[in-house]
């Protein structure tokens, strides 16, 4: 894993492996959330985390062909 930041801007580049497992770790903490009633997440952090996962998800699917 590769992290650079500059001018408030935040890129990181991922093997493959590392995208699986943050596609996995964002699927469980939206799965976590929905199966407690009690616990709400953040409308932000939500939408961060869903364009997240489709984005990484999407590259996934185009390395497997």
């Amino acid at each position: 894993m590769k992290i650079s930041h500059q001018d408030g801007h935040h890129l990181v580049c991922l093997t493959d492996a590392e995208a699986s497992a943050v596609v996995e770790a964002c699927a469980l903490m939206v799965l976590a959330v929905e199966s407690d009633p009690s616990v709400s997440m953040p409308p932000k952090m939500g939408a961060v985390l869903c364009e997240l996962f489709e984005g990484l998800r999407s590259s996934e699917g185009a390395q497997s062909r």
